[in-house]
């Protein structure tokens, strides 16, 4: 039931923004592309991502490990005593079920110790933006209106920043292996054009 409610929750806040989205893009201009955009300038952005997110990574293995890593060395240690012990006594049903319950209990735990490392990296990666590491930037030429004070320039300024903000710290927030394999995706991208070009 709650599953089917966070689902409903979930196709209602995309609706609300593709309606805005629409309403927006109808009352305000397209940007300009960055001509001067070139392959460095998009592996250097990346390249801070990846060691921003390091950063991210190794902060967040710190004080998650100082949180919870005390239970999970004590359950572990639990975990492997009885093994040991169920390994002596195989036929022992109590043995058994406690080393069952046990494995079931490590897996959620690690399960839900991964949640708190993605929403907290999430997080710490939105606060990075935030505060001005972003990557729209690079892809297009200065916000300039003819008005600039006006409602629909404004709108369009702020939601330009606040989805740069959203995607930025998704980057940073997803890991340096995420960013990693982008690197390559878009390097091997650019090769495969430029060669194209070379041969034709």
């Amino acid at each position: 039931m709650n599953e089917k409610r966070d689902l409903i929750v979930v196709w209602v806040i995309l609706t609300i923004l593709l309606v805005g989205g629409l309403v927006l893009a109808w009352n305000v201009g397209h940007l300009s592309l960055n001509k001067e955009l070139g392959v460095g300038d998009v592996t250097k952005l990346l390249a801070t991502f990846f060691v921003l997110a390091l950063f991210v990574e190794r902060t967040l293995e710190v004080f998650i490990t100082a949180w919870r890593g005390a239970e999970t060395v004590k359950r572990a240690d639990e975990l492997q005593t009885e093994k040991q012990a169920l390994e002596r006594t195989p036929a022992n049903a109590t043995l058994q079920q406690s080393v069952k319950n046990k494995t079931e209990w490590s897996v959620g735990y690690k399960c839900e110790t991964q949640a708190i490392a993605l929403r907290a990296a999430l997080v710490l990666g939105i606060l990075i933006a935030a505060v001005g590491i972003r990557s729209f930037d690079i892809f297009v030429a200065p916000l300039t209106a003819t008005h600039e004070d006006t409602f629909w320039f404004k709108m369009q300024a702020g939601t330009f920043n606040v989805v740069d903000v959203l995607v930025s710290g998704g980057i940073i927030g997803g890991g340096s292996d995420a960013i990693h394999k982008l690197m390559n995706i878009i390097t091997e991208f650019f090769d495969a054009t430029a060669k194209k070009v070379k041969n034709s």
